[in-house]
């Protein structure tokens, strides 16, 4: 069992509910779960964004996302919620840079242009690919910034998903048998894999 329970869907399906009681924490656990991969998002689909216009765009997406999910816009017969959230980022960012290009900037226009892109299946696909690479990010994070991992475990994942080392490599450096280093891996691993479960 995830210690970052509960899963997304138990808590969408929640949030369709109205009960004054549990719906402040229901809203509080929804966004510390989805926060952190909709700003890596938006970084991913332009890192040049200033932080004011990323936290922005984040309370937008809450901003568009509450009613969706209370109104049943947001239908999960018909699709996975990361889809339906990250194609709401994206005409988010969308109308902001063509917002911004009617305001100042022919570039701006430009830029909304090639995120809005021509070629569905491409831009659907960098979608998807940008979407499981925010999750990924999110959910280390996550794990780094909210488990009880030793000092350690965070180094010997970071030389081997960072530095790029081997095995053999990390226990040169370390002084830690292979099969260690590897049970070490294979947990952290598991971790990750648990909270980025949640956000699909």
């Amino acid at each position: 069992m995830s210690v970052f329970a509960p899963t997304p869907h138990d808590l969408i399906h929640s949030l369709k509910e109205v009960d004054a009681e549990h719906d402040e924490a229901r809203w509080a656990r929804f966004v510390e779960l989805y926060e952190p991969a909709i700003r890596e998002f938006i970084r991913l689909q332009d890192p040049d964004i200033p932080k004011a216009d990323r936290d922005d765009l984040v309370q937008e997406t809450f901003a568009r996302i509450v009613p969706s999910i209370r109104n049943g816009v947001f239908d999960p017969a018909r699709g996975r919620f990361r889809n339906f959230l990250s194609t709401v980022v994206r005409h988010l960012m969308i109308d902001r840079l063509r917002t911004q290009a009617i305001r100042r900037s022919p570039t701006a226009l430009e830029a909304a242009e090639r995120l809005s892109g021509s070629e569905a299946p491409a831009a659907g696909e960098l979608l998807d690919i940008k979407w499981r690479l925010a999750r990924h990010h999110a959910a280390v994070e996550r794990v780094f910034s909210q488990s009880a991992l030793s000092e350690q475990s965070r180094r010997i994942y970071a030389m081997t998903e960072i530095d790029g080392l081997s095995v053999r490599e990390i226990s040169a450096r370390t002084g830690l048998a292979a099969n260690a280093i590897r049970r070490i891996l294979s947990r952290v691993r598991r971790m990750i894999a648990a909270v980025e479960s949640e956000y699909d």
